[in-house]
């Protein structure tokens, strides 16, 4: 159980309009029996969250039962892609997004920021570079792969859908073609594009062990774990690496690489798993190869709730339904993830061989 932030007169008045609804994600599993996660205290409403940003942070959790431990001040930006480096030492995200005047036109600009989990200082690696939707991977040899779209200077006074006569206009130049995985060194360096530009958003790089290949998805769904709500289908699972991209011909959506390098986990969804009580995507393993698809855990809880609502209409979630990162045991044997209830999301983990789940936190 996390413990909830305190809460001012004021805030405590704001929060009273809302129905309490913390989440938790899994970043990384510091040792055998510690999970780092983030947890956030939100508040929903028929159209609207709030945030107690004093009870949002990181914390450690003992795998098998007792007190989470804050180890990062409280941050409100937690909803964000973030994450743990293999050593646990340090988290990686990216941060607001502020508009750049250039010497043609204007665009968007997301930081590379990471936290010392040890002292909580906060450095910048990176300006100047990508922007839209990204989410960053470090390897164990200390690179760093994320996703997203990269101009220099110089390509962006050729680019046309650059130039902007009105600062104040905010005119992105975000050609669609340019969305890629960039690696770069995490001391700083240029930013290189693995394989080619493509359409599709491209999402949730996951490094293998030997620091050599790139696992993500590619296809329109940017919202993991969730594209039943978003209309669209899991992105197909893609490999780039030295011998170039490959596709394992399978979709999926926050693909996870073992620590021994055998396997890839990742939520997806076929026509075996379709139930009569649907409780949402299903975990999944795969070899790097592409043979040994297989499923782990499939969630077939039946009670549904209201989440949220679009144009006055209430969008239906299954409870205990799963969500991601994946985060995989040291010894590969265990997977930790996510699971929303109407109550609050709480992360549990999946043993890999037999099925058998776990819950690690309760919703407050």
């Amino acid at each position: 159980m996390m413990p909830q932030g305190q809460l001012s007169d004021r805030n405590a008045a704001a929060a009273a309009q809302f129905h309490y609804v913390p989440t938790e994600r899994a970043l990384g599993w510091l040792r055998g029996d510690t999970l780092l996660v983030t947890h956030q205290d939100m508040y929903g409403g028929a159209s609207a969250v709030y945030v107690n940003c004093d009870g949002t942070g990181f914390f450690k959790v003992p795998v098998g039962g007792g007190s989470p431990v804050l180890v990062g001040r409280p941050y409100c930006g937690l909803d964000r892609n973030v994450f743990l480096t293999p050593d646990g030492s340090s988290a990686f995200f990216f941060g607001d997004p502020a508009f750049v005047q250039l010497e043609r036109g204007v665009r968007a600009d997301s930081p590379l920021l990471r936290l010392n989990l040890t002292t909580q200082a906060i450095d910048t690696l990176r300006t100047g570079c990508g922007l839209g939707y990204k989410e960053v991977a470090v390897s164990t040899a200390g690179q760093i792969a994320w996703t997203g779209r990269c101009w220099s200077v110089a390509e962006l006074a050729r680019d046309a859908s650059c130039v902007n006569g009105d600062a104040r206009a905010r005119t992105p130049c975000s050609p669609e073609d340019r969305k890629a995985i960039y690696t770069t060194p995490v001391r700083g360096g240029e930013s290189l594009r693995q394989g080619d530009p493509v359409e599709a958003d491209v999402h949730e790089p996951s490094w293998s062990p030997d620091g050599k290949s790139i696992v993500f998805s590619s296809g329109s769904n940017n919202n993991p774990g969730r594209w039943e709500l978003t209309g669209v289908e899991p992105g197909t699972l893609m490999i780039t690496g030295p011998s170039g991209v490959r596709s394992l011909e399978s979709k999926g959506e926050s693909a996870s690489w073992s620590p021994d390098g055998a396997w890839i986990a990742f939520f997806g969804e076929d026509d075996q798993d379709l139930s009569p009580r649907g409780g949402g995507p299903s975990v999944y393993v795969i070899r790097p190869d592409g043979t040994g698809r297989r499923r782990v855990f499939m969630n077939d809880l039946q009670l549904n709730y209201p989440d949220w609502f679009w144009g006055g209409m209430a969008m239906v979630e299954s409870q205990g339904k799963i969500f991601g990162p994946l985060v995989w045991s040291p010894d590969a044997k265990w997977l930790a993830f996510a699971r929303q209830a109407e109550d609050g999301a709480s992360i549990w983990r999946v043993e890999v061989d037999t099925g058998r789940v776990e819950r690690v936190t309760i919703p407050q």
